[in-house]
Formats: structure tokens, sequence, C-alpha cells
């Protein structure tokens, strides 16, 4: 973290510093602390969004028990050809098939 302050400061803030900051809050299991980096990166990176950033968003709001339907629905909407999206499709897709089986 502090090596990561350390490029911040020397290079500026950039979305790749922001996501390796929140994934490294999130090794150490301060969820929260990544979170608001990522909503800083979001806030103050708009022209650039990578969808790392919205993954790890996903991550970080569901270690602590909130919703992450917004960045989910984010994620499918200006990244539908990420192998994110299609994985979490075909999750999705093979739950439904599974969840037919089981109608009372």
């Amino acid at each position: 973290v502090h090596s990561i302050n350390s490029l911040t400061e020397q290079y500026g803030s950039s979305p790749l510093l922001a996501n390796l900051m929140a994934c490294a809050l999130m090794q150490q299991g301060d969820y929260a602390g990544a979170e608001q980096a990522l909503e800083e990166c979001l806030r103050e990176q708009s022209e650039i969004r990578l969808p790392d950033t919205l993954i790890n968003m996903i991550c970080a709001t569901t270690h602590q028990n909130k919703s992450a339907e917004q960045y989910v629905g984010q994620m499918q909407l200006e990244f539908p050809a990420h192998p994110f999206c299609a994985g979490l499709e075909r999750v999705t897709a093979a739950f439904e098939r599974e969840a037919i089986k089981y109608k009372v």
C-alpha cells in the first residue's frame, strides 16, 4: 500500500494505480477502503473506464454484503463482450436451467 501511495504521489493518480490500490486493500481485508478508492477512481477518471474498476467494485461491495447490481448492470452495459460478462451469462443460464427442475 505504501509503495502504491508513493507511485501515485510521484506520477499522479491513474485508473490502473487506483485498481492496484483497491486490490491491495481487499487483500488486507479492508473492503470499505477499497470501495472508497474505486468510487474516487470512477468519479475522477470518468473519461477512462476500465472494466477492472467495475469488477473490483463488484468484489468490494459483495464482500461487505452490499448490493452490486448497479455495477453488474454497468459492466454488462459498457463491456458486454468482456469475459466477466460472458461468464456471468453462462452461470446465470445454467442456474435458470437447473432452477426449472426444482419448480414447485
